[in-house]
């Protein structure tokens, strides 16, 4: 599992930034698709899309719940790198 970090905005988006190779991402210098999250750092700006009004945040309801999982391996509309 390669290395990331997580960004958490204030919107409460997530980001994950790539840190560093697992043992098969190094061999190939390419990531390899799992994500393991090295450190969770707060951020504390909203992501870039909440700050240019590109994303309009909808309360959370259980008929829209499983489209928001804050699982490791989904972003949740933000870039990852």
């Amino acid at each position: 599992m390669c290395r990331y970090y997580k960004h958490i905005h204030a919107c409460q988006h997530v980001r994950f930034v790539f840190a560093a190779h697992c043992s098969n991402g190094t061999f190939t210098q390419k990531p390899c698709g799992t994500r393991q999250v090295w450190q969770t750092l707060p951020i504390e700006d909203q992501c870039m899309a909440c700050a240019s009004g590109m994303i309009t945040v909808v309360p959370w309801s259980p008929s829209n719940s499983a489209n928001n999982s804050d699982e490791e391996g989904s972003d949740s509309g933000c870039d990852s790198n």
